[in-house]
């Protein structure tokens, strides 16, 4: 692959079914693959890591075609793979089509809240009182349901990012139609411990806003990352600085220049103790003529939102980052897909510092497959867990990978 950042790419091919046995072949001894098999074709968006070393996973399983005829799932494994307990959730609203699991966390005192999406009709978003709607979903640790609250209006209503606050209340974002169910907004809003609604704002103009991640930044306000498409035709990445009460002080949209790019996920950047400002990841798209169509795209901004610095990395196919997290050792490590000469998939990993310098690149996979990064938390002094999907002959499993080094 002829990439951007020359010199560091490096092929990692494993592959490991349950029960558990590895295949030895090109695997560093410190990693660890395993597939979870659900039930018919399973996907995750989302991985956390439970105190005593568990994994928990939210996603789609039973889908037949794609995720969108499927049914919600979330998941619980051991540090093996092996499954302890799963709940699917199927869409309740007679629309015919399916659902899934949009995010989780897992909360102060070790419970889990997720996230459930249940899919729309096609157009539904012009009618009054149309379908799709998202519920609030609180499991113990060993998966029996606590709480269940339906939020949002008569629109589409999706919260992806749940982030939960000092006091007890509760930070989530999404993106929303309610409710003029005319175009998609950005969606923030604060919730008590019941989930009860302490106030929401919704963020953009006609267009289709959505916001993917949200943070609290050190000033006690918030900064949520997306995109928005407000008077462009096309879709730009889209930072927007909240103060603590959902009013906006600043948004920024990124790389006016390029065809269409989005934001992922969003980090703070600290020099001795204090916020600087942020590091993003993403993806930035050339226009469809463009033989590049796609590339794993990294930036950093100051604490006004002026970009100091962004990367496009990738080869001649479509390589994307969806998730951000920082290593143990300090590294900022994004990951999604890379895709092959040949147009599978492989997972992938990108690590670069603050100053924008990309220190290693790593793919994971096996030949004849796609393999999708979708989550990825740190691990062990030096190390890391991905999650993501693995799909071949048509069977598509959970995928989990653990890094110690």
């Amino acid at each position: 692959m002829n990439r951007l950042v020359s010199g560091l790419y490096k092929k990692c091919s494993f592959f490991c079914l349950l029960p558990i046995a590895m295949i030895a072949g090109n695997v560093q001894a410190a990693d660890k693959t395993y597939l979870i098999d659900g039930s018919h074709r399973d996907g995750t968006r989302g991985l956390t890591q439970l105190a005593n070393g568990d994994f928990v996973l939210n996603g789609w399983t039973d889908g037949r075609v794609t995720k969108k005829d499927g049914a919600g799932w979330l998941v619980r494994v051991d540090k093996k793979g092996k499954i302890r307990w799963s709940h699917r959730f199927p869409n309740q609203l007679n629309t015919g089509r399916g659902s899934q699991s949009s995010g989780h966390v897992v909360d102060r005192d070790g419970t889990i809240i997720m996230a459930l999406e249940e899919y729309r009709s096609k157009g539904a978003y012009r009618e009054t009182g149309s379908n799709g709607r998202c519920t609030l979903l609180r499991y113990s640790p060993d998966g029996k349901l606590l709480h269940k609250k339906v939020m949002g209006n008569s629109g589409i209503d999706i919260i992806d990012v749940i982030r939960p606050l000092a006091d007890g209340t509760y930070l989530m974002a999404g993106e929303t139609t309610s409710p003029i169910q005319k175009s998609y907004n950005g969606w923030l809003l604060k919730t008590d411990a019941e989930f009860n609604v302490l106030w929401d704002a919704k963020y953009g103009g006609y267009g289709a806003e959505r916001f993917n991640d949200v943070i609290l930044t050190a000033d006690g306000g918030y900064l949520a990352a997306g995109r928005t498409t407000s008077d462009l035709g096309t879709f730009r990445a889209w930072l927007v600085k909240m103060d603590a009460n959902g009013k906006t002080e600043w948004q920024q949209r990124y790389r006016e220049d390029q065809y269409a790019n989005t934001i992922r996920q969003v980090l703070p950047v600290k020099v001795d103790g204090k916020e600087v400002g942020w590091v993003m990841a993403g993806f930035t798209a050339n226009a469809p003529e463009d033989p590049d169509p796609r590339n794993l795209w990294i930036a950093r901004v100051d604490s006004k939102g002026t970009l100091l610095w962004d990367k496009a990395i990738g080869g001649a196919g479509a390589d994307v980052a969806y998730v951000l997290t920082q290593a143990n050792n300090g590294d900022y490590l994004a990951a999604g897909h890379t895709q092959l000469e040949d147009g599978s998939l492989d997972g992938y990993v990108v690590a670069f510092d603050a100053s924008g310098d990309v220190l290693w690149e790593r793919t994971y996979g096996k030949p004849i497959a796609d393999e999708t990064v979708r989550g990825i938390i740190p691990y062990k002094k030096s190390g890391y867990v991905l999650s993501g999907n693995h799909k071949r002959n048509g069977q598509q499993d959970a995928l989990l990978i653990t890094v110690d080094k």
